[in-house]
């Protein structure tokens, strides 16, 4: 699994990080949460905000696949 590497920027300086641990697979969520979106015909907004949401869930989580949000609770999130 590759280890996340993030570049920091504050008013002290920039540091390139690494080794910070594995990399969350947010961005793989979100567009497959985006993907979906698209197949279900939802107005560009709610796409947006369902994908967003989906890939927020999955940066509290460790692992792949094993670790993205199901529908429902990316639904029960959004929707309460």
């Amino acid at each position: 699994m590759p280890l996340a590497s993030h570049l920091i920027a504050s008013e002290a300086g920039a540091r390139h990080l690494t080794g910070l641990g594995p990399e969350p697979a947010a961005g793989d969520v979100f567009h497959g949460a985006f993907a979906y979106g698209l197949t279900q015909a939802w107005e560009r907004e709610r796409n947006l905000r369902f994908a967003c949401q989906a890939a927020a869930i999955k940066c509290t989580r460790f692992g792949g696949r094993l670790g993205a949000p199901t529908l429902a609770e990316v639904e029960a999130s959004l929707f309460g």
